[in-house]
């Protein structure tokens, strides 16, 4: 009976016992310490690129406008572009890289296909809206169809840490600018 005295005595002063209660209750929140720390380095990424990108994108916007629509090879039926155009051409460059030729380096290390405007996810759709009895005045008084481009970017964001969310590795980001056009030769 004094095995099992001392037995009984052992449990009641493990269970009574305090040391080491912080080490155990510091591994049971180091997971969620580990996703909040990787999330936010994640999003902070995310938010960084997204402004990158959608400045670019402005700026292609922008140019477009201001680009001869014969050029450009505007189709405000089709509400399309010709995405082989010099202008669309220099708008990819321009949103990816900041320059019209190219010539400098990629804004986003990843977002780097400029083979074609839609290698590149970058669309651009022309929005025409219908000046019937002249009701939009100024540059565009004498014009039927008030045209306006808006380009938009889908980049595909690599994720550090996507495997914490239980994610592929990539999440794809969405942006758009929608410009006025403000360049001559619109006779349409």
């Amino acid at each position: 009976m004094t095995g099992t005295r001392r037995t009984i005595a052992w449990l009641r002063s493990l269970w009574a016992a305090r040391g080491g209660t912080a080490a155990v209750e510091f591994v049971m929140i180091l997971p969620i310490l580990a996703l909040l720390l990787f999330g936010t380095i994640d999003l902070g990424r995310l938010l960084a690129d997204y402004q990158t990108a959608a400045q670019g994108i402005r700026d292609a916007g922008r140019y477009l406008s201001r680009a001869d629509p014969a050029v450009l090879g505007v189709d405000c039926a089709l509400g399309v572009v010709d995405d082989g155009s010099a202008p669309a051409r220099a708008a990819m460059n321009l949103a990816m890289t900041g320059t019209v030729d190219g010539s400098a380096g990629y804004a986003l290390g990843y977002w780097t296909n400029s083979s074609s405007l839609a290698a590149a996810g970058i669309s651009v759709t022309v929005l025409c809206q219908d000046n019937g009895a002249g009701a939009l005045r100024g540059l565009y008084a004498e014009t039927a169809l008030v045209p306006s481009l808006q380009v938009s970017a889908a980049i595909p964001f690599p994720l550090l840490n996507g495997w914490l969310l239980g994610r592929d590795g990539t999440l794809t980001f969405t942006v758009r600018h929608r410009e006025p056009h403000v360049g001559g030769g619109w006779g349409l």
